[in-house]
């Protein structure tokens, strides 16, 4: 394959999704959020990954900005703002996530002329959240005139600075490789707004043995264990559900919470285990790991 060809194929931004696909981490995940947000049903699940029919996608890529773990690659929807107003009448629907993004961005206003009703009531589910968060609402106001140009005072270097950025900005998206201005980080809620955390994780201390299967697995890293605390930070919570799959003991629950972070920390203990030698955590301590115990007590099942 020649070179060019190469370099042809690297400017499409077909929608795809990568090894960061919860369902490819895991077989126990039942993640179906872009399944679900995709307005013309083009992904479906095929032994366990996210399949994409390119026939039927329109690439509006909606699904991007609601992936918890940013799994999909491809192009962000393309929205219009003049004089700092997102202006919603045509591509599709927003999410809750890109609408905090964009906020995040600046934007406080939105003008609406969708003929979906279903807008609307996106817009209000994220205003509560920023209202739990004290933060102002997004406003609906008019469309601006597009005759009026937009306000902006620029000093002589901040002129120069921008036609830079323009230039810089009109080359990613000319001639470069699609994937080198993919976006879809920017739509990781933990990165958005510091100091906050949009989910809160309940561990049953009862229920819970422990085994770090949640730890090793969360795409977020909220577990960590340092001597002998186990520490929870919800701030870094994607909201992606897999602890609360992977877990056969129903010992942890992710609930949409927005709240000031904080970490949560839990005393454990270091255990070694006097049967299989290995060490373990436990909460208490314990001198059989729960494997073994397990495994002791099936054999006692069996002789019965």
């Amino acid at each position: 394959m020649s070179l060019l060809t190469y370099w042809l194929e690297s400017l499409s931004d077909e929608l795809s999704a990568t090894e960061n696909c919860l369902r490819k981490i895991c077989p126990s995940s039942t993640c179906t959020i872009c399944q679900e947000s995709c307005e013309v049903q083009a992904i479906t699940y095929i032994n366990g990954s996210a399949i994409i029919d390119h026939k039927v996608c329109t690439g509006c890529g909606r699904c991007i900005t609601i992936c918890p773990v940013q799994a999909l690659q491809g192009q962000s929807p393309i929205r219009n703002t003049l004089n700092g107003v997102l202006i919603l009448d045509v591509g599709p629907l927003p999410t809750e996530t890109e609408l905090l993004h964009l906020y995040n961005c600046g934007i406080r206003k939105i003008s609406v002329t969708m003929p979906d009703t279903k807008v609307t009531v996106i817009i209000d589910e994220t205003n509560a959240i920023l209202k739990k968060m004290n933060m102002e609402p997004f406003v609906l106001v008019p469309t601006p005139d597009p005759t009026i140009p937009e306000t902006l005072t620029l000093t002589r270097r901040g002129l120069f600075s921008r036609l830079t950025f323009e230039s810089k900005k009109l080359a990613l998206t000319t001639i470069t490789p699609a994937k080198w201005h993919f976006n879809q980080d920017k739509f990781r809620l933990s990165n958005m707004f510091e100091g906050w955390s949009f989910f809160t994780i309940v561990l049953n201390t009862d229920a819970c043995t422990l085994c770090e299967t949640c730890f090793r697995l969360c795409p977020g890293q909220v577990f960590s264990i340092q001597g002998n605390n186990l520490n929870i930070d919800s701030e870094k919570c994607l909201g992606c559900l897999l602890c609360f799959d992977v877990c056969r003991n129903d010992a942890i629950k992710v609930e949409s919470n927005p709240h000031t972070s904080k970490i949560n920390t839990f005393s454990i203990v270091h255990c070694k285990c006097k049967t299989c030698g290995g060490d373990f955590l436990s909460w208490t301590d314990e001198e059989i790991c729960k494997s073994c115990e397990s495994s002791k007590q099936n054999n006692i099942l069996n002789f019965l």
